[in-house]
C-alpha cells in the first residue's frame, strides 16, 4: 500500500476525534496452557509494534502490561484488547502492514 492509499479516508471522521477499536476473542485453552505459549510470548512484541506505529494513541493495559487479566465475564479464556488511533487509516495501515510475529499450526484464539 502506498502512502497516498493509506492517507485516503476509510469513512468520515469528525475533526478532533479518534478511532477506538476493541477485539474480543476466546482462547482455545487457558492462557497458561503450553499450547498458548506462542500467543502469549508474542503479546509484548505486538504491543510494542502498535505503540511504535504512526497514529497510535493509547491501549488498554492491566498489571501484566497487556490486557489478559481483564475479564469481560466469568470465562478467563475470553480476552479483549482495546486501542485508540488518530485515524482509521492509521489503524488500517498497522493491521494490514504488520507482519506476523509468531507461527502457530492452528488458530489460538477465535474471534467473537
Amino acid at each position: 500500500m502506498s502512502s497516498s492509499e493509506s492517507a485516503q479516508p476509510i469513512f468520515w471522521q469528525a475533526d478532533g476525534h479518534h478511532l477506538a477499536e476493541i477485539n474480543v476473542a476466546t482462547a482455545i485453552a487457558d492462557l497458561d496452557d503450553p499450547v498458548m505459549e506462542p500467543f502469549m510470548a508474542a503479546l509484548d512484541k505486538v504491543n510494542a509494534l502498535a505503540e511504535a506505529s504512526a497514529g497510535f494513541v493509547w491501549r488498554m493495559q492491566d498489571e501484566t502490561g497487556n490486557n489478559t487479566g481483564t475479564y469481560l465475564n466469568d470465562d478467563p479464556r475470553q480476552i479483549a484488547n482495546m486501542s485508540v488511533w488518530e485515524t482509521p487509516a492509521d489503524f488500517r495501515f498497522y493491521v494490514y502492514n504488520s507482519r506476523c510475529l509468531y507461527e502457530a499450526p492452528r488458530p489460538l484464539v477465535c474471534a467473537i
